[in-house]
């Protein structure tokens, strides 16, 4: 998988991060769990430092649920300082 992709790549990654960890919940299967959720976590994590704004937003929402506060806590800090004046976004931060 090449991380460094255009928004549009970016979004569908992060939509099948989200499918990934959905199954995961649903299915209960133990056996590969600990990969995929690795997985997951990789791409939520390169995407809280991409450049779509609300595709960093979302993967923030994801990590916080997964136990990963700091790590969203850390950007959206920075996100405060740079665009806590913009309406649009501050609703995201």
């Amino acid at each position: 998988m090449n991380l460094t992709n255009s928004a549009p790549q970016s979004a569908a990654f992060f939509l099948a991060t989200i499918l990934m960890l959905t199954t995961l919940q649903i299915s209960g299967q133990d056996r590969d769990e600990t990969a995929v959720r690795d997985k997951a976590l990789k791409i939520l994590r390169h995407e809280l430092n991409s450049d779509s704004f609300w595709v960093k937003v979302h993967a923030a929402e994801f990590l916080i649920s997964l136990g990963q506060a700091k790590e969203a806590e850390t950007v959206f800090l920075k996100e405060l300082e740079m665009k806590g004046n913009i309406p649009i976004q501050r609703i995201g931060i």
